[in-house]
């Protein structure tokens, strides 16, 4: 939870720094509570991957425009957040392949709560802090 939907305000928040730094204003609509209801676990992750994977492209193109306008700046921004990105798409493709592979019924689901750390590239806490000694 933490590795994902923490982290995607703060991506969020680099994009707007970096306009703030350029001084372009970067309208941010309000967004709407999120009322899907969802009959699985595996809708959840393959809409969760669907998304990552139209962000990226969505960054690739903004990158093809700043080549066309020679905007180097943030072209060389722009790389390093989709650099960003990719973790996080990476992430989201194992919950989904994880969950095709092992099923999603509520056993199958436990199992891989059990193992999330795996995925989201967490050590265990008593790993961390043997770590700190």
């Amino acid at each position: 939870h933490h590795r994902f939907a923490h982290e995607m305000p703060l991506l969020a928040d680099n994009i707007t720094d970096y306009a703030d730094d350029r001084n372009v204003y970067l309208h941010r609509p309000v967004v709407p509570e999120h009322k899907k209801e969802y009959s699985n676990i595996k809708e959840i992750f393959d809409e969760l991957l669907e998304y990552m994977v139209n962000l990226e492209k969505i960054v690739s193109h903004a990158i093809d425009v700043c080549i066309d306008d020679n905007d180097k700046t943030t072209k060389v921004f722009l790389d390093s957040f989709l650099r960003d990105l990719i973790p996080y798409t990476k992430m989201m493709l194992g919950f989904v392949d994880y969950i095709e592979m092992n099923g999603y019924t509520p056993k199958d689901n436990m199992d891989m709560d059990a193992r999330i750390n795996k995925f989201m590239g967490i050590e265990p806490e008593f790993r961390q802090n043997q770590n700190d000694d």
